[in-house]
């Protein structure tokens, strides 16, 4: 049968590789290991290379005994995760975040590829940011940028990294692993058969048909949210083009930045599902997850979208008013609830 295109896909020689199940992003502090500018901000002189060497040899190891499948739990740098999968619509996907201290950022990338003749193909590896980057394909290291950047940052021009490896007949699995450390925690990547049309699929879990797991990309494919800015005067809806299957359960959870839940309903058919009102919230960013689940009740998929409440404030046009304008946004920004710490620190500088 023929499944979403989030699942399933043939994709032509050149195009990005699609669909991934991700683990990660893992995000860890080590600014007591390596202080300073590391290696993928000067590489001469930065720090950094012991630890980067210790650190991909064990995802290396744990790359090369993979087998994964949606809905699997697995432990990435001590932090347990399931490996889910991504929506994003970008050929070049991405994860990062800014941070005051050098953290470690770990993601690892996996697919199922299949082509029309075995053997030696021609890829084409895209990165962003300077990076450890490994490839493995069934268990094998295909590339590995190691500790030399995976790329020369010029502006923002994307680099390549051009190489062959082998496909069996049949699936083969490919997994991409990144690693970079830095206040900027930040990785990214888009793969390319060069040579050929492949097939892509990720490996499903168990619990429901492929059919069945089709249709709950189809939910996931119909929902709208109302808006995502919210005013008090505002509700918090979210729209279903379609009605949950009883054997895919959803939820809708409301969470501050933090993760703390708010509020959790549960839909059971189509259209406008009211989740909380605007005028409850303090100001703020928080984030909408919506949720299936399979029949044993273990996390299947999932889907967020951030959500901002805003109590608008009385314009003070004119230049006298100039000094006022600007403390009222620095306040905002110093006190704003927002994960991405490091402007709430620019705007106290």
């Amino acid at each position: 049968m023929e499944l979403h295109e989030n699942l399933s896909r043939r994709i032509a020689a050149g195009a990005a590789l699609k669909p991934w199940l991700i683990l990660g992003p893992a995000y860890e502090n080590v600014s007591a290991l390596v202080p300073g500018l590391t290696l993928y901000e000067t590489p001469l002189t930065g720090s950094g290379a012991a630890v980067m060497s210790e650190m991909a040899a064990q995802a290396r190891t744990l790359a090369a005994m993979l087998q994964p499948r949606e809905g699997d739990q697995a432990t990435l740098r001590g932090q347990t995760g399931r490996w889910s999968l991504a929506r994003m619509p970008e050929n070049y996907l991405t994860w990062g975040q800014y941070y005051t201290q050098n953290h470690l950022v770990t993601v690892m990338a996996a697919t199922q590829v299949t082509a029309a003749r075995r053997g030696a193909h021609r890829w084409r590896l895209c990165t962003r940011v300077a990076s450890w980057v490994m490839v493995l394909i069934n268990g094998q290291v295909v590339f590995d940028s190691g500790l030399t950047p995976a790329t020369t940052i010029e502006g923002f021009q994307e680099a390549e990294i051009l190489f062959d490896a082998a496909l069996h007949a049949g699936e083969n699995q490919v997994v991409v692993v990144m690693l970079r450390i830095g206040r900027m925690a930040r990785v990214g990547f888009s793969f390319e058969s060069l040579d050929a049309d492949v097939h892509c699929a990720v490996a499903l879990g168990e619990g429901l048909s492929a059919a069945e797991r089709s249709q709950v990309e189809e939910q996931a494919a119909g929902m709208r949210l109302e808006r995502d800015i919210l005013y008090p005067e505002h509700t918090l809806r979210l729209y279903l083009a379609q009605a949950p299957a009883a054997r895919a359960p959803l939820t809708v959870s409301l969470l501050t930045a933090g993760g703390q839940r708010i509020v959790q309903v549960r839909p059971s058919a189509a259209g406008e599902v009211e989740v909380y009102q605007g005028k409850q919230l303090e100001e703020g960013t928080y984030r909408l997850e919506c949720q299936w689940f399979n029949p044993a009740g273990e996390a299947l998929t999932a889907q967020s979208y951030r959500v901002q409440m805003l109590t608008p404030t009385p314009a003070l046009p004119g230049y006298e008013h100039m000094a006022e304008r600007v403390q009222r946004v620095l306040r905002h920004y110093t006190t704003a609830n927002d994960p991405r710490a490091i402007w709430s620190q620019v705007a106290r500088y």
